[in-house]
């Protein structure tokens, strides 16, 4: 493993692994990737970082 992969790295990758394979259209596939974005978003200005973006994606 080229990087350390905490849990809550793992349940991120996991979550939009998820959230890409229910996109069978490019409505949906703009729904996700809106809300990958978001969830970049909140990664990024949260001070939980990581743990953010999965608790928003969870939502």
């Amino acid at each position: 493993m080229k990087y350390a992969q905490g849990e809550v790295s793992l349940e991120f990758k996991e979550l939009l692994k998820a959230k890409l394979g229910e996109a069978k259209t490019e409505a949906q596939l703009d729904a996700v990737l809106n809300d990958i974005h978001d969830a970049a978003l909140e990664c990024r200005n949260d001070p939980n970082g990581l743990r953010a973006a999965v608790k928003l994606l969870k939502g």
